[in-house]
């Protein structure tokens, strides 16, 4: 990221990993070229690092899609997973993170399976839903939906553990989702 674009962060420990190449692409923002949304842009950052004790390389991709348009949404998931299937090749392990606003059974989200990106959660626990990671700031989030993922690629069986931390009241969060976490053997 640039100091004037510091969305979709992704932060790394440079004493376990070494940096080896930035990606960074705009998702569409709009169906139409000619329209002008005043809407958030939308991007898929990612960095390609070398874990150090192993040496091995891996690619950590994040991203935040739009969750008014449907049609928009598919249209950045198929820029996506294009980007995945044209920049890596077929054993690039790959984790893909981000608020996707969609539920496991959504459109959106089997768009990703097919892809066979692989839910870290599921993949640890063996079922898609830990509850919410979205709370909107009120203490009835069991109500809310699981929107935020961390699919990965070449590297189902590698998961150690994925989570949603939940045991902050979310009036007293700073986000308006849970954080997720996974940890992953390379």
């Amino acid at each position: 990221n640039t100091p004037n674009d510091p969305l979709n962060c992704i932060w790394y420990k440079t004493t376990k990993f070494k940096m080896l190449q930035l990606f960074h692409i705009s998702l569409p923002n709009t169906l139409k070229q000619q329209d002008s949304p005043k809407r958030l842009r939308r991007y898929l950052n990612g960095i390609k690092l070398l874990d150090i004790a192993s040496n091995q390389e891996f690619v950590i991709l994040n991203t935040h899609l739009n969750y008014e348009c449907e049609e928009l949404v598919l249209l950045q998931t198929k820029n996506i997973i294009n980007y995945i299937n044209t920049t890596f090749t077929q054993v690039t392990k790959i984790i893909l993170a981000g608020d996707m606003n969609h539920e496991h059974d959504s459109n959106i989200m089997q768009k990703y399976f097919t892809a066979n990106l692989s839910d870290s959660y599921k993949d640890k626990h063996g079922n898609s839903y830990p509850g919410p990671s979205f709370h909107s700031f009120k203490s009835s989030y069991k109500k809310q939906s699981k929107v935020d993922w961390i699919l990965t690629k070449n590297l189902n069986k590698q998961i150690i553990n994925s989570t949603v931390i939940d045991n902050i009241s979310p009036e007293n969060y700073g986000s308006d989702h849970f954080f997720i976490s996974a940890e992953i053997k390379l």
